[in-house]
């Protein structure tokens, strides 16, 4: 945990946190002085030699964070592709229950007509009641797949600010 007191040469603390202190010391045997935090950053000392590497030089960032949009923006294409075949799935269905339910309102003008199209009105009630199904999982597909494409959209907005602000990063 860094904490321990004990000096060892080959002692060493790997960690990822708000703050990190770090302090090397040429003592022997256990550490004269403690370390001491700064809040909400980085704070680096040493007694004799200090070296700083970073670990993604702006270059491999950029081609890392271009490759990214690269494999997002294919896979929003393809759930742009997607998005408008689940539209018009739903479309459809919709449309098809629409013009059922104009027959039917054109069947039943009157009383007569309902004796005289029975037949036509079961038919019809039929064709709705196979459709009626195939409606809220049509509708489900369609809010996956733009969930998808929104939080694709998302990710690519997040990439392209970063990559605009490491591109005025090295502009600078």
């Amino acid at each position: 945990d860094g904490l321990e007191d004990v000096v060892h040469p080959g002692s060493s603390v790997v960690s990822q946190a708000r703050n990190i202190v770090i302090q090397s010391n040429d003592c022997d045997g256990c550490f004269s002085q403690l370390p001491e935090g700064i809040g909400c950053g980085v704070k680096i000392h040493a007694d004799s030699q200090m070296e700083i590497d970073a670990s993604k030089s702006v270059d491999v960032r950029g081609t890392s964070i271009a490759n990214m949009l690269s494999v997002l923006n294919e896979e929003k294409s393809s759930l742009e592709s997607d998005a408008s075949d689940r539209i018009d799935e739903v479309e459809t269905i919709t449309d098809d229950l629409k013009d059922i339910l104009e027959d039917m309102d054109d069947l039943t003008d009157s009383s007569v007509d309902v004796r005289s199209n029975i037949g036509d009105l079961l038919d019809l009630q039929k064709d709705y009641k196979e459709i009626i199904p195939k409606l809220l999982p049509a509708i489900e597909d369609c809010v996956r797949t733009i969930s998808a494409l929104a939080e694709v959209n998302r990710k690519i907005t997040c990439l392209e600010d970063e990559q605009t602000a490491l591109n005025d990063e090295q502009d600078s």
